[in-house]
């Protein structure tokens, strides 16, 4: 439904009517990623009989420690957002939130890692300027590879506002790297982070993520804590084998 409302809502709702409500009523069965999802699709009117089976990843390309573990809080408490610069990822959200975590926190630090696709990193750029966090944020365009994995293994936690999201492939690669996270109520698999004691969840609102952010930051051990159960969560239900 989130996904629904985002864009052209007349649109995809005719699509639906029109043709792939179709498919959806008549398929065998409907794989859902998440039960969240799930349960959201049966909001939406879908009853096409279900099953979940969730998104995994090979573990052995995840260290099984964090680089560069430090004695409490990170020295540089970095703050990574990694995923595709378009509007459904929250960066609406972040930024002003980052900027209530700054007036408090100093010395936080974010990155955003991801491919532009939509032209709205101007939009993002403009939002930097106006919080006058030009020298809070760092836009370091796409990683891959190493890259990635050192970001992913260095941050303090990883943070994923998202509006929509089915799964959210990126908060599970954040927690095989022992990265706990914060993401918001509509990252479909919010539940389990938070059942684990893997991270925080916050609403789609400024004051609940910026929130959810300074617990974090002022909580060194229990980021560490958090991390060791988000490795602990992917071993546990997210991996291939499983």
């Amino acid at each position: 439904p989130n996904a629904i409302r985002a864009r052209s809502t007349a649109r995809k709702r005719l699509y639906l009517a029109l043709l792939e409500g179709r498919n959806l009523k008549h398929a065998a069965s409907l794989h859902y990623t998440s039960a969240e999802e799930r349960v959201l699709a049966a909001e939406s009117g879908i009853r096409t009989r279900g099953f979940v089976v969730p998104n995994g990843l090979d573990l052995a390309a995840f260290p099984s420690a964090k680089r560069g573990q430090r004695d409490g809080a990170d020295s540089d408490p970095t703050v990574l957002f990694l995923g595709r610069i378009v509007p459904k990822k929250g960066l609406d959200l972040l930024l002003p939130a980052f900027a209530q975590t700054v007036s408090e926190r100093p010395d936080a630090r974010l990155m955003l890692a991801g491919p532009d696709n939509d032209g709205y990193l101007s939009t993002v750029m403009g939002l930097i300027r106006h919080h006058n966090l030009q020298d809070s944020v760092r836009y370091v365009g796409m990683l891959v590879g190493e890259e990635k994995l050192e970001a992913l293994r260095n941050a303090a936690f990883l943070v994923l506002p998202s509006y929509s999201e089915n799964f959210g492939m990126v908060v599970i690669e954040a927690l095989a790297c022992q990265t706990p996270v914060v993401v918001s109520d509509r990252v479909n698999i919010w539940a389990q982070v938070v059942k684990a004691g893997a991270g925080l969840v916050a609403s789609c609102d400024i004051t609940s993520l910026a929130s959810a952010m300074l617990e974090m930051l002022k909580n060194p051990s229990r980021i560490q804590e958090m991390g060791k159960k988000g490795r602990e969560l992917v071993e546990r239900e997210f991996t291939w084998d499983g």
